[in-house]
């Protein structure tokens, strides 16, 4: 097309999906490790979000691991299980978040990273690394340690309700039972 002796044309780009973030290879000869923060708990829970809000941490219950920005939660793991005896037991649950410092000390923000199960076949979380979730240096990491359960015995939440019949002590109420 042309006006006025301009030649316009009409241009075309291909839109996709932004691509996964490409994984530099880290020279762990050459590069220096990273001090990371881990508390944790074997009991099974995280820090409390209450505690969080006041900014108080466990201090008895701190590691402190010097690693990689490419080590995984598998290779994070295995650290923790060499350092605490509670953490080796196979079927053992290690749940991991990340606490990041709010500004001006109010606290901090929780997100969940990931769970490795120890002396199980390797998951998806197994092999997430801290560069993956973008750790940032003065973050910590929050483990969550489960002792070891029976196969088919899941630790979670209490069931939501009162947990009974709820049609239990219903009597001549219910309508099913009534004679015609």
């Amino acid at each position: 097309m042309s006006l006025g002796g301009t030649r316009l044309e009409s241009q075309i780009s291909l839109v996709t999906a932004p691509q996964a973030r490409e994984r530099r290879a880290i020279d762990r000869e050459k590069a220096c490790p990273t001090l990371i923060r881990v508390i944790f708990n074997v009991n099974g829970r995280h820090v409390h979000p209450g505690d969080l809000k006041k900014g108080i941490l466990p201090k008895d219950a701190e590691l402190h691991i010097h690693t990689w920005m490419d080590a995984s939660l598998r290779e994070i793991s295995m650290l923790i299980r060499e350092m605490l005896p509670e953490a080796r037991r196979p079927g053992t649950r290690m749940d991991f978040d990340v606490l990041v410092p709010e500004p001006f000390g109010r606290g901090y923000r929780k997100s969940h990273l990931g769970a490795v199960f120890i002396g199980h076949k390797t998951s998806i979380d197994d092999q997430r690394t801290l560069e993956d979730v973008r750790f940032q240096v003065g973050e910590l990491l929050d483990v969550a340690i489960s002792g070891h359960l029976p196969p088919g015995v899941h630790r979670g939440p209490p069931p939501r309700g009162g947990g009974g019949d709820r049609d239990r002590d219903r009597g001549d109420r219910d309508r099913d039972n009534k004679r015609r």
